[in-house]
């Protein structure tokens, strides 16, 4: 029986393949060690208003052999399956941040979660690079990991599990899109965290540097618009610099008062934060 339903996992997974999809992973492992990832600056995001979506070619998306249709009851739908594949922190960190140069991504990473594409509920493989981003948080006020995409998940997990969705529809509904996914599952995306999206957008934060130097100021600036050329001023000086391929730089003010506003333009857009 388990060569049989291996055997359907690799057929359906190679028609996946060549259809250009999501491939087949490795699946668990009892000791799971570093995987390389995609090389620097090869993978690019592509944004809906602030919802990221992962480069095809990097991160397709790929599925563990060991989760098929006829055993989600054993798998995926049994409490604490993934607390039982999921790769240790000691792994992914690591990978996390190797993700982070192969994806140009220089946001804060407290707030960016090393995804699996196709998730773990849903028969992800646990650590295929082909199925692991890091993934910018599509609220610019966040304060943890926690994103709209992880809705999703938990969603299409109830729809899989109670037998209204097929595990295949799912996998292939969050790896192809998983922003038109949410629209066609749960429904319209979070209104509060979506910009205008009409145009070119910034948003920015200030912190003291820490430099040892009171009055420096680092200012943490996301867009839209990757290498774009981007300024913050205050009342007296003006310092630039370009964004990276997910529309991100920090630049440093000196000599900066606490309080005082700091205007930020990148490309058409403008922003605006205090020290």
């Amino acid at each position: 029986m388990t060569k049989r339903l291996l055997s359907a996992a690799v057929v359906l997974a190679a028609s996946v393949l060549l259809a250009g999809c999501f491939v087949l992973g490795p699946g668990p492992m009892a000791s799971y060690t570093i995987e390389p990832q995609p090389a620097p600056g090869s993978c690019h995001y592509t944004y809906i208003g602030t919802f990221p979506l992962p480069d095809p070619s990097c991160t397709p998306g790929a599925i563990s052999p060991a989760v098929t249709q006829s055993n989600i009851g054993a798998t995926i739908c049994r409490s604490g399956y993934t607390a039982s594949v999921r790769p240790p922190v000691g792994v992914t960190e690591p990978e996390k941040y190797a993700s982070a140069l192969a994806y140009g991504y220089s946001g804060p990473f407290h707030t960016a979660e090393y995804d699996h594409l196709i998730p773990l509920e849903l028969g992800g493989d646990p650590n295929d690079a082909k199925n692991l981003w890091i993934e910018p948080n599509d609220n610019p006020n966040a304060t943890s990991t926690a994103n709209s995409k992880d809705v999703l998940e938990n969603r299409l997990n109830d729809l899989v599990c109670s037998g209204q969705l097929s595990l295949f529809s799912a996998q292939l509904a969050i790896s192809s899109n998983w922003v038109t996914a949410y629209q066609q599952y749960v429904g319209t995306l979070p209104a509060t965290q979506a910009p205008p999206v009409a145009g070119p957008y910034c948003s920015a934060t200030a912190s003291p540097s820490n430099d040892g130097y009171p009055g420096d100021y680092d200012v943490q600036i996301q867009s839209n618009q990757p290498n774009q050329r981007a300024t913050a001023s205050d009342a007296t000086d003006t310092w630039s610099g370009y964004t990276d391929a997910s529309g991100s730089v920090d630049i440093r003010l000196y000599f900066t008062s606490p309080g005082e506003q700091i205007t930020v333009t990148v490309g058409a857009a403008t922003c605006t934060t205090s020290a």
